[in-house]
């Protein structure tokens, strides 16, 4: 009767699930589902436009040929559907608690589902901000603590990616060797940037790495979905959807060094670089920037300001309004990503990009449309417990890198 009741719940949603999870305020949900070719199985296709249609120039009437033309040129990006899940369990006690609803005081099912989506959109956008690669966070120092490994990780994204009840996958010094996939995360402290594990991690060290559950392999880092880091980046000799930076440029994103505290100068500057690319993409841009960079220009906005008051007059607060979802710098609406690098501040245009999706949100189900499984106990006998999934195939892709761009190299304020 429980197992009925939640699966007619569950039936219940399934259509809005997609919608649902793409309706929460993250900067990874600006991006919507795009056209793409697929190719293949689980490979996808989309165009990049290089080279404008058409040959400017001068040419002599008198008798003179007009010469030829040409058209727009450009090639293909390709690259592969991620599939990410989210995992719930229920025991047989909860579950029974939600078969008759005149006796339930809360569902169960529907919390956690609730709960759950909120999550999955989380660990989205974690990914979203990602380089293509699964590294999650960056130690800085390791120590054992009452029998726990607790880690510092260092300034720029610490902890942000990090959350209770993770099991990450901790990767020894340049991926050598995998040393945990079992522990899980016990307790996460923000303001220093410190994560406990449930337990000791064998060998751990202050260079080991942090990745997100689920990938494997040695010697290098694990692909994971291609978010902001693997398109918007200093770099100038990375491979992009399958097109060398070192021959086309255009694959190359704006960017500039600023080594110090974020200056409109430095802002002015980037705006140019992106405008002296694509003049007609300016104008639309927006920007993206942890609260970090936030407090640095507002700083500088506090130290502008002059006031002139009267003896008489009442004490008035300088500080700008910091409730606000963004804020203006050089002409563009900069969004509060509370996940955002510290150190840098992107400038991007979300109708350049696109999510290349195979499968919306959907249960994971058998041909049979079993969606809840029971679980088993150490001993093999059955656990008093169910599971189910969530899961879809997806990524994200941007189709004109050179319409954006980033400052990189930001210092932090101090308490940062």
């Amino acid at each position: 009767m429980a197992t009925n009741q939640v699966f007619q719940q569950s039936e219940k949603v399934r259509p809005i699930l997609q919608p649902w999870l793409n309706s929460f305020p993250v900067a990874s949900n600006f991006v919507t589902k795009g056209e793409v070719e697929q190719v293949g199985e689980r490979d996808y296709r989309i165009p990049v436009k290089l080279q404008r249609a058409g040959r400017y120039g001068t040419m002599d009437k008198d008798g003179g040929g007009f010469g030829r033309g040409n058209a727009m040129a450009g090639d293909k990006l390709i690259s592969s559907f991620f599939t990410t899940r989210m995992n719930f369990e229920m025991t047989q006690k909860q579950k029974d608690a939600t078969a008759k609803k005149e006796i339930a005081l809360v569902s169960v099912f529907n919390d956690a589902l609730k709960d759950g989506m909120e999550h999955y959109a989380l660990q989205e956008d974690f990914s979203f901000h990602t380089d293509g690669t699964a590294v999650m966070a960056t130690p800085s120092a390791h120590a054992v603590v009452s029998g726990k490994s607790v880690y510092t990780m260092e300034a720029n994204i610490g902890n942000q990616w990090v959350r209770r009840g993770q099991l990450p996958v901790i990767y020894a010094t340049a991926y050598g060797s995998i040393r945990s996939t079992s522990l899980y995360v016990q307790s996460v402290d923000f303001p220093n940037k410190k994560v406990t594990m449930s337990g000791t991690v064998p060998g751990g060290a202050a260079t080991d790495i942090f990745c997100f559950e689920g990938v494997s392999g040695l010697s290098a880092a694990p692909a994971w979905k291609k978010g902001l880091g693997y398109f918007i980046n200093s770099s100038t000799s990375s491979t992009i959807l399958g097109l060398s930076q070192s021959s086309e440029p255009e694959v190359v994103s704006n960017s500039i060094n600023v080594n110090g505290v974020v200056s409109w100068q430095s802002g002015m500057a980037l705006l140019d670089q992106i405008d002296s690319r694509r003049p007609e993409s300016s104008s639309k841009l927006i920007g993206l920037a942890n609260r970090a960079q936030r407090a640095q220009v507002m700083i500088q906005e506090i130290q502008l300001s002059r006031w002139d008051r009267a003896k008489k007059d009442n004490p008035i607060d300088v500080l700008p309004n910091i409730q606000m979802q963004s804020f203006p710098f050089c002409g563009v609406d900069v969004y509060i990503d509370p996940q955002m690098d510290r150190s840098k501040m992107i400038f991007w245009n979300p109708k350049t990009w696109g999510r290349a999706r195979m499968t919306d949100l959907h249960w994971h189900e058998t041909s049979g449309g079993q969606r809840f499984f029971p679980l088993y106990a150490a001993d093999g006998g059955p656990a008093a417990s169910e599971w189910f999934g969530l899961t879809m195939d997806e990524d994200w892709y941007c189709f004109d890198i050179g319409a954006q761009g980033m400052l990189y190299g930001l210092t932090l304020p101090t308490s940062y």
